[in-house]
């Protein structure tokens, strides 16, 4: 499986531009990830994952470089300062000897690239984009940010990855759609129709763009082209995600095969349609409450599910799924960067390493370093802010109360939960062994308790994936 993995990613040489005494390398970060040089294929450790990511780094970095500590960080959290730092200083070694000395700059505590021997397709679209030369970004966006690269045993490189992408991925989106809408202001309505259709092949399930291009193949004389994208589109979100198309779409069609002509107003973003099944999802959407019909399975992502949010940075591509077994309902974490957690409402049993939500706080169990008692670690992107022990016995957290607070979190209530470390009476061979529990202070705050593997799911439980909260609820008792 790695081996075919690797094999995915080229790390080349071509004939290309050179200066003086210098190899120039092309970095290729959009669509995939690749060098191309002067003298043929790399081989060997240079072109092995963990060398092919620092450079990916560097590469989106451009002139501001990167900390060797941010480096470390994403790529190597697990280790100590001094072994990282070993396996960096060799990494680059390594990188150095591949593409040449001058390849990599020392400013200071840090590193980048030297544009003089390595140049990326990153550079010139965030120059077009600097210069509001829309077309050029346009042109040079040849897809996601490290399209398909993947890095195991990485969370921290995996959550920089998915930002940069989802943040170039919107930059990309915005410029089409500001082309889009120059050239429909001008009236140039077939130019406006190719950057329409660029968007909707970038963002097939956003029904506002479909509309927006159903509008300008009206206006540019192609109604019946009109008429096909438009159902196109609504087979697309049945044959995806199993939902019916939005009204305005279906609404859409009716006219134009009515009419062959005219404007139309923008649709609302779609939302999911109740089928006939045995348990439905309810989530809280702007005051509304949504509800999501579930069959055999049902997925939750922020790029593939049968309820997708494009929305939601805490999201991962596939996040979650609800899945029936007999005569239970499942839930299931599917390796997701951020974790799904399930609401508690009674005292909960905990073990170290796990982790709970309280208010918008991820909290972690660990090992206390050098006391009886636990720690619990604060964890924010992905990262380790803060953490504080918890002697034997009850520990508060909450807004103003507790030896635990966070003045600043407006979902923490005042004194939202307990956790109690005292002994574990139940295991009677190991000495000093600890129970450590979570209690809700008040019963109508929320406490979460991250699930690992699959967990059943009872009649009115809630459970959050990324900031999505869900009700689940069998359909007798949904349509009570």
């Amino acid at each position: 499986m790695e081996q075919s993995r690797v094999c995915g990613f080229s790390l080349t040489h071509s004939p290309g531009h050179r200066q003086p005494g210098k190899h120039v390398y092309y970095l290729r970060l959009l669509g995939g990830l690749s060098l191309d040089g002067p003298s043929g294929p790399v081989a060997g450790r240079a072109a092995q994952r963990r060398q092919l990511a620092i450079l990916a780094i560097l590469g989106a970095a451009g002139h501001r470089g990167c900390s060797r500590d941010k480096l470390i960080g994403y790529l190597w959290p697990d280790s100590t300062e001094s072994q990282a730092r070993h396996i960096l200083a060799d990494a680059v070694y390594l990188l150095r000897k591949a593409l040449g000395e001058d390849s990599l700059l020392s400013p200071a505590d840090s590193l980048r690239l030297n544009s003089e021997c390595v140049q990326t397709d990153l550079e010139a679209l965030e120059r077009a984009l600097a210069a509001d030369d829309l077309p050029a970004a346009a042109e040079a966006y040849a897809g996601p940010f490290l399209d398909g690269f993947y890095l195991n045993g990485a969370r921290e490189f995996e959550q920089w990855m998915d930002g940069e992408r989802q943040r170039l991925a919107r930059e990309f989106a915005k410029a089409l759609e500001t082309l889009a809408e120059r050239d429909s202001e001008a009236g140039e309505f077939p130019k406006a129709v190719e950057w329409w259709e660029r968007l909707a092949a970038h963002d097939p399930l956003n029904s506002r763009i479909a509309i927006q291009l159903v509008e300008a193949l009206v206006a540019a004389g192609e109604p019946a082209h009109a008429v096909q994208r438009a159902r196109e589109h609504a087979d697309f979100l049945k044959a995806e995600l199993g939902i019916e198309p939005p009204a305005d779409v279906l609404e859409l069609v009716s006219r134009l095969r009515k009419t062959g002509s005219g404007r139309f107003a923008d649709t609302k973003p779609y939302r999911a349609v109740a089928r006939v099944a045995d348990a439905m999802l309810f989530r809280s959407v702007e005051g509304a409450e949504e509800r999501y019909s579930v069959g055999e399975v049902f997925r939750i992502g922020r790029e593939r599910g049968d309820l997708v949010v494009h929305d939601d940075p805490f999201l991962s591509s596939s996040h979650a799924e609800v899945r029936r077994q007999g005569e239970e309902y499942l839930l299931s974490d599917l390796d997701s960067l951020n974790g799904t957690f399930v609401r508690i409402h009674n005292v909960t049993r905990l073990a170290l390493g796990d982790c709970i939500m309280v208010g918008s706080q991820i909290l972690q169990l660990r090992p206390a370093p050098a006391m009886p008692g636990a720690t619990l670690v604060r964890i924010d992107g992905g990262v380790e802010v803060e953490s504080y022990e918890l002697p034997p016995g009850q520990t508060g957290i909450g807004r103003t109360d507790g030896a635990v607070r966070f003045p600043d979190d407006p979902l923490m209530g005042d004194r939202h939960a307990e956790i109690t470390v005292g002994a574990d009476e139940d295991v009677e061979d190991r000495a000093g062994a600890m129970a450590i529990t979570v209690r809700v202070s008040d019963p109508t705050e929320a406490v979460y308790v991250q699930i690992s593997g699959e967990r059943p799911l009872g009649n009115g439980d809630a459970f959050a994936a990324g900031q999505q909260v869900f009700r689940f609820e069998r359909t007798a008792t949904a349509d009570s």
